[in-house]
C-alpha cells in the first residue's frame, strides 16, 4: 500500500507530461494582419481575430525550416512587412509557438 501511495503521484506527473506534450504537437491555422517582423530576433506577430471577433496578438518564433512563401516563392523574414496579410500555421514547441509556415496574401 505505501508503494502505490508513492507511486500514483509520479504516475499522475508522468501522465501530465505526456498529455503537455501530445498539446505541443497539435498545429493552429489562422490568418491575419502582420504588427512587426523582427528578422534579428526571429520573431513575427501577427494580429488575429478570436472566435468572438476580438483581436489579439500571437507572436510567433520563425526558425530555419519555417517555410515563408509569397507568390509561390520562398522568401526571408526580413522581407515580410507591417500591414501584410497572412496566412499562418504554428505549433507550441518548447513553451513557444513556433511558426510551420507562412503564406503572404496577395494584395487586393
Amino acid at each position: 500500500m505505501r508503494i502505490l501511495k508513492t507511486l500514483l503521484p509520479a504516475a499522475a506527473l508522468l501522465l501530465a507530461g505526456i498529455a503537455v506534450a501530445g498539446d505541443e504537437s497539435k498545429l493552429t491555422i489562422t490568418s491575419g494582419q502582420i504588427v512587426s517582423a523582427d528578422a534579428a530576433a526571429n520573431t513575427l506577430v501577427v494580429k488575429v481575430e478570436d472566435g468572438s471577433g476580438q483581436t489579439k496578438d500571437v507572436t510567433v518564433a520563425v526558425g530555419t525550416d519555417t517555410k515563408i512563401i509569397k507568390d509561390g516563392k520562398r522568401i526571408a523574414l526580413a522581407d515580410l512587412k507591417s500591414g501584410d496579410k497572412v496566412s499562418l500555421t504554428y505549433q507550441m514547441r518548447d513553451g513557444k509557438n513556433m511558426a510551420v509556415s507562412i503564406g503572404i496574401e496577395p494584395k487586393a
